[in-house]
């Protein structure tokens, strides 16, 4: 219809564009991390209803005095552990670094007490570090946003 004209021209210098500072994003557990918290969360939960189980079947047991003292103290320190992690991932959820901290200090604690109990093998050593690993992976760009 109408042909095309430029607009006029100024003896302004052009305005370069530049980027804006990025902001904290508002659904932050998206993607690794939130699949980390998640699958990490369920398994712990389940280890933790079969451990409060075996628990209670060797306080049954110690009754007739079969079990040792030192693997039901043992076991019951796992359970403490398995609380310890799974408040420690409620609070990376909630971007509290005493989460990841927690976090650390269970994963390395696991080592100890599968030593206490005599059951500790090559995979039980190195799964923990492995995991740390992943924790690293995860939190490292993102320390900032933790409170």
């Amino acid at each position: 219809m109408y042909p095309y004209t430029p607009p006029p021209k100024s003896n302004e210098p052009p305005v370069r564009w530049t980027p804006s500072v990025v902001q904290k994003t508002t659904n932050p557990h998206t993607g690794c991390m939130m699949l980390y918290l998640v699958v990490m969360g369920i398994f712990s939960a389940i280890a933790l209803i079969v451990l409060i189980a075996a628990v209670v079947s060797l306080f049954n047991r110690m009754a007739t005095r079969t079990v040792p003292w030192y693997y039901v103290a043992g076991m019951i320190l796992a359970v403490a552990l398995f609380v310890v992690i799974l408040t420690s991932l409620w609070g990376i959820w909630k971007w509290k670094r005493w989460g990841v901290y927690g976090l650390v200090g269970a994963l390395i604690g696991s080592v100890f007490i599968k030593t206490f109990l005599a059951s500790v093998s090559a995979s039980d050593c190195v799964a923990p570090f492995i995991q740390l690993g992943i924790l690293y992976v995860l939190v490292h760009d993102r320390w900032d946003e933790f409170e």
